[in-house]
């Protein structure tokens, strides 16, 4: 409606209309205009228009975005949030007592000024922070499977199927619980949310100067726990929903090997997942140790047929460097300083 008023007003006055793209671009498929990952060094505009509002990662690069360039206005939004108790859909401040805009302002930037201090600890005992309450998140994909089920036409289930995917999500989720509670309890949250500062300037001091960017070093982080399963769990793990009880469960799915990544947050939840694949996981291995994406890009190139490397290096080196920003934005790898 405002666009038909803004036209009104234009042809009524007689107004010349000067866009900022030529080009017409249809609705809903309008192309990079919520990648933050090229901001500032190769993008000057975003807006999270059509599908971008709707997509959880693009969002949370926005807030990342925010916070970065703007904290005191990050932070008074999620002060009035906390203040007014309006639940967070993911909530990095559960264990705050006084989440005023004041402390939260200068907990980011004393953390954000210590971000290569040598004496940080990760250990959860040695920190010192007694307002830090432990997460009492526990995973519901059992418990969601199971309500799939429940709405899945009996005459459609075959009992091997059946059993093999409950089987399988009763394990992956055995191993979350176990990597939450055993493994991630050993980083604070105040260690996390550091790390998280830290990723938001990846991008740009990674690809900003494009003459130096292959030179620069990445690393696999060594927090983030793989697993596998025979099936994509990730949309059964959320909290029962009204959705969610209606959804039958899929039984023509084919069991496979899926490796997922256990990567530790400081939201209430305590954790992400993310799935890579044998591609990722050659990445991985080669980045086990600080090595330059240039290293990356020549030992890797071991996994595809000499001619067809040939025939395509620049799809090559869009498709390496693609899982690089992936697995960055996922926190799965990080950069070298």
């Amino acid at each position: 409606m405002s666009k038909i008023f803004f036209y009104c007003l234009a042809a009524k006055f007689n107004k010349k209309v000067n866009v900022l793209f030529d080009e017409i671009i249809p609705d809903n498929q309008y192309k990079s205009f919520g990648d933050f990952t090229e901001v500032p060094f190769n993008k000057n505009y975003l807006h999270l228009i059509g599908q971008y509002k709707r997509t959880s990662n693009v969002c949370q690069q926005l807030a990342n975005r925010l916070r970065q360039d703007y904290p005191e206005y990050y932070y008074r939004i999620i002060a009035l949030f906390k203040n007014q108790q309006t639940p967070l859909k993911k909530d990095y401040y559960y264990f705050i007592n006084q989440p005023t805009e004041k402390y939260l302002t200068d907990r980011y930037f004393n953390l954000k000024d210590c971000q290569q201090h040598p004496d940080l600890v990760i250990s959860e005992k040695n920190t010192g922070i007694k307002s830090e309450t432990k997460r009492q998140f526990q995973s519901k994909i059992v418990e969601n499977v199971l309500a799939a089920i429940d709405n899945t036409e009996t005459n459609n289930i075959d009992d091997a199927i059946y059993s093999k995917m409950l089987n399988d999500a009763k394990l992956f989720e055995a191993r979350l619980n176990d990597t939450i509670e055993n493994d991630f309890s050993q980083h604070s949250n105040e260690f996390l949310y550091q790390r998280d500062i830290a990723h938001t300037n990846y991008f740009e001091y990674i690809f900003a100067d494009r003459d130096s960017s292959y030179a620069k070093k990445i690393v696999a982080d060594k927090i983030v726990q793989i697993t596998e399963s025979s099936f994509d769990w990730r949309s059964f793990d959320t909290e029962i929903s009204k959705n969610l009880k209606k959804r039958p469960l899929n039984l023509n799915e084919t069991p496979t090997s899926v490796y997922v990544c256990i990567i530790p947050e400081c939201h209430y939840k305590g954790y992400s997942l993310s799935i890579i694949d044998d591609l990722d996981m050659r990445l991985l291995q080669i980045s086990e140790q600080p090595v330059a994406i240039n290293d990356v890009l020549t030992e890797i190139r071991s996994v595809f047929e000499p001619d067809d490397l040939k025939a395509s290096l620049a799809e090559f080196e869009l498709l390496i460097i693609g899982r690089i920003k992936l697995m960055l934005q996922a926190k799965i790898i990080k950069a070298v300083k």
